[in-house]
């Protein structure tokens, strides 16, 4: 092919190949035809991440028979050949006469079909011969370890992790934008605050405060915090149980940020905020977790963002108080009554708010919760009386079973770990 002078002159602006780019259709990507979502904030997240996990749990967590593949960073990550997740491969323990795929590995299984080589002489005492025991040694195959790590591919496990970041802080917004709905303490906070004029004139009434969240990151420990003081105006100190989890949470954000900003490899300023010591071997190197590790992080996220949806229940509503009793520092004009009837339309719209019906097991009655609460004010109230501190501001709650409207699940850890989350 000729060129010209002119584009032979140009030969430098085009190191690499370049094909018309796409125009990038916006309005036909979002799905305007999708009904608002009514349920609460915690059950909009049970139903997102249930909803990640099917993405990958299908093809990786059952696997009957598998085989050792590849991938670009050179790790291993095994793929069930009998479900359809990958390609079809020889079965190496049915080609030396072990179980078929999907054939049980136990004792009580069914003896294969004899062969020639189950017709070796044998000696008076009817062992097998030298011979052949060589050649049975020589053939032995390593059994499955049923409990081996499953790795997956670095790309979906990356995927997986910022899918389930993303839900906890559609989590966050979709609290902080009721709140201001229904709780005079959130709503006088929130009223400095700006938005945009697109904002104002385009959406919906109840919409708008949703806004006031778009500036907002919660992909952090400090970030979660600020939320708590500044946002929602829960002053007092954390639990044990927030603090503890809320450590745990800024390591996963830092393995989001590695995702978000590095295709998953270790920078040092998230080597450091996990612990320069024991991560610098592995600085640069890319996020590899095995099915086992996502799933901890998962159950993690899960139990941070229900354990956060118990503690600031608990906060919002004991903070109002009981007429004829101090409240803990709200804002509000109005105060418990202790008349369940009396007390019920504005009761409800709390614990509508933060109640599960997705959750195993559901929330408690709502009459069981508002229960809970007046035995808190009572006990409260006599404890007053002998000068002893209240358990809740000490970081457990009176009464687990009914103040706290999801059961904590058990198995968190709560290590401390070096300071500081970052974007």
């Amino acid at each position: 092919m000729n060129t010209t002078p002119k584009q032979t002159a140009l030969a430098h602006h085009a190191i690499t190949s370049v094909q018309a780019f796409p125009r990038i259709d916006t309005v036909r990507m979002f799905n305007g035809a999708v009904p608002d979502d009514t349920s609460s904030p915690i059950d909009q997240f049970i139903t997102n991440t249930d909803a990640i996990n099917k993405i990958y749990l299908q093809q990786y967590q059952t696997l009957s028979t598998t085989t050792n593949s590849v991938d670009q960073n050179g790790r291993e990550f095994i793929v069930d050949t009998e479900v359809g997740t990958g390609p079809e491969v020889d079965d190496p323990a049915r080609d030396l006469g072990g179980p078929a795929k999907g054939a049980p590995l136990d004792s009580d299984a069914s003896e294969p079909e004899p062969d020639e080589a189950d017709c070796a002489p044998k000696d008076v005492e009817g062992e097998v011969g030298e011979h052949h025991a060589e050649a049975v040694e020589e053939t032995e195959v390593e059994p499955v370890i049923a409990d081996a790590p499953i790795s997956i591919p670095p790309e979906l496990g990356a995927l997986a992790v910022l899918g389930y970041m993303s839900a906890v802080e559609s989590y966050f917004r979709a609290l902080l934008r009721n709140l201001i709905e229904i709780d005079q303490h959130v709503r006088i906070l929130a009223e400095p605050m700006e938005i945009t004029f697109a904002a104002a004139r385009y959406h919906r009434r109840e919409l708008v405060a949703e806004a006031l969240t778009e500036g907002m990151s919660f992909a952090g420990e400090q970030n979660v915090t600020d939320m708590l003081r500044k946002r929602i105006g829960i002053k007092d100190q954390l639990p044990v149980e927030v603090e503890g989890i809320l450590k745990e949470f800024r390591k996963v954000c830092e393995i989001r940020h590695c995702c978000v900003h590095r295709f998953g490899r270790l920078g040092s300023k998230n080597a450091v905020s996990l612990g320069i010591v024991q991560h610098q071997d592995i600085l640069e190197k890319p996020f590899t977790p095995t099915l086992d590790d996502l799933q901890t992080i998962a159950d993690l996220l899960r139990t941070f963002v229900k354990t956060l949806n118990n503690y600031i229940f608990r906060s919002l509503i004991e903070r109002i108080g009981l007429e004829g009793g101090s409240t803990n520092g709200g804002f509000c004009d109005w105060q418990w009554t202790g008349d369940f009837q009396e007390d019920s339309h504005r009761f409800e719209r709390y614990y509508n708010l933060f109640a599960s019906k997705n959750d195993t097991p559901p929330s408690p009655d709502i009459t069981a919760v508002y229960t809970g609460l007046m035995s808190y004010f009572a006990l409260k109230a006599t404890q007053r009386k002998g000068g002893t501190r209240h358990p809740s501001r000490m970081g457990k709650p009176l009464d687990e079973s009914s103040t706290d409207l999801v059961t904590r699940e058990s198995g968190t850890t709560n290590q401390p770990s070096p300071e500081g989350a970052h974007e």
